[in-house]
């Protein structure tokens, strides 16, 4: 998928105002009309500064002019039993996992508590499936309690 803006999963998707097509920074035409090439699918394994190359895993050897470093992230697993039971989001591919299953859920957990997970909760939160947050909501969205938490 091109660039795409991830913070709009929790918000604007997960909760079905957006399409996967709004979630773009830029058309696909964008691209194509300014000349520059998208490499999807494919890990850079060395830069070549001097020469201004990357290579790719598939073996590709790239010539670029400017080069945007996108490093991007994995979330951390969390290793216990059970653990095959929870969402990781990260991409727009887990945010339509979850999508998904939303509207059959009783109850709806949280893990973390800094601001994307406080922006979860908010977006979950229905009074007919109770989200909660761990840790709890008081001591983990201190910067987002005046914004709306939903009580835990």
């Amino acid at each position: 998928m091109l660039p795409y803006c991830r913070p709009a999963l929790s918000k604007q998707y997960l909760v079905g105002t957006q399409v996967p097509d709004w979630l773009l920074y830029r058309p696909e035409s964008f691209y194509a009309n300014h000349d520059i090439r998208c490499v999807l699918g494919d890990r850079a394994v060395a830069i070549d500064r001097s020469s201004k190359h990357v290579s790719t895993a598939s073996g590709q050897r790239l010539r670029y002019d400017g080069l945007a470093l996108a490093t991007g992230s994995r979330a951390r697993r969390l290793g216990v039993p059970g653990d095959d039971k929870v969402c990781y989001v990260r991409t727009v591919a887990d945010s339509q996992y979850l999508r998904d299953r939303l509207p059959g859920a009783s109850r709806v957990v949280v893990i973390g508590g800094g601001s994307s997970g406080s922006k979860w909760r908010r977006s979950l939160y229905r009074p007919a499936a109770p989200s909660r947050c761990w840790p709890p909501a008081k001591l983990c969205c201190h910067g987002a309690a005046s914004t709306g938490c939903p009580p835990s």
